[in-house]
């Protein structure tokens, strides 16, 4: 189910439940950014970490999410750590974990498809979601 808090360091803290699920469009949509799940706790960090990573279009992002980039490297602009909200993505919205390599310290987070995405949206959010998804 979705919330309005994400988190327990670096909250996303969203306002209301239409920005939950427009962003939950946005990310369905994945035009501007990709998820990751990072096993750091392999190399010696604190623990695995959810991402979600821009590539573009950083301005699409409302402030809930934008407020929390941290710089990126490389082709990525922004980074936000939540491992809250991803888990989300993938217990509440039809989100799939992929492992990247046979080492297991990299999955993918993949999002469904529109259709899927969407019945997964409370009738009353489905606008949200859909304005989310075509941004």
């Amino acid at each position: 189910m979705a919330k309005l808090i994400y988190g327990t360091i670096k909250f996303i803290r969203f306002s209301n439940m239409n920005d939950v699920y427009e962003t939950v469009g946005l990310l369905t949509a994945g035009n501007y950014s990709r998820l990751k799940i990072e096993q750091n706790q392999l190399s010696g960090a604190w623990g695995k970490e959810g991402r979600i990573l821009v590539y573009s279009n950083a301005h699409k992002f409302l402030p809930p999410v934008s407020t929390r980039f941290t710089a990126g490297k490389g082709s990525i602009l922004h980074r936000v750590n939540c491992n809250d909200f991803i888990l989300d993505l993938v217990l509440n919205h039809g989100f799939q974990v992929i492992p990247v390599t046979n080492t297991g310290k990299t999955a993918d987070v993949f999002p469904p498809s529109y259709n899927t995405g969407l019945s997964l949206v409370p009738s009353n959010y489905q606008a949200d979601f859909i304005r989310g998804f075509h941004k």
